[in-house]
């Protein structure tokens, strides 16, 4: 059980010193003041500069972005260009104007066996007067190309 001593009304006074409310700031509310508008101002220029950073960022990207559409633009444009110079009747257009003709024979497809090296494949006789595969071998004037 706690006792509780009735007997004094008044707080007791301070000698020299005036036992009213206080009025006005002490040292510790301006600094507790200072302390919280420190904080306050740290905290709105870390968001401005946040937001400075996320604007640049957003620019960049919107420039990378033109960028791969002007670059993607480019790429067909090249593709299509490339694409109706190789279409067959071109190519052979420009074959002709250089005299070449289409092969008349098939050609062969080298192929190396897992039991054999490279090296001792056999590759088909061919004459070794035709230089270029579908161009007919020149005549000469040996007897054996009259046969």
């Amino acid at each position: 059980m706690r006792m509780v001593n009735n007997t004094r009304t008044r707080p007791r006074s301070r000698a020299g010193k005036a036992t009213g409310p206080r009025r006005g700031l002490s040292v510790r509310k301006i600094d507790a003041y200072l302390r919280f508008s420190f904080f306050v101002v740290l905290i709105g220029v870390a968001y401005i500069w946040n937001s400075y950073q996320a604007e640049q960022r957003v620019r960049l990207e919107e420039a990378y972005a033109k960028q791969a559409k002007d670059l993607k633009s480019r790429y067909l444009l090249q593709r299509a260009t490339l694409d109706a110079g190789l279409r067959y009747a071109k190519v052979q257009d420009m074959v002709d104007t250089l005299g070449l003709r289409p092969l008349q024979e098939p050609g062969y497809k080298i192929v190396r066996g897992l039991d054999r090296p490279l090296s001792r494949l056999e590759l088909p006789e061919r004459d070794p007067r035709r230089r270029f595969e579908g161009v007919p071998p020149e005549p000469s004037d040996s007897p054996q190309a009259t046969r």
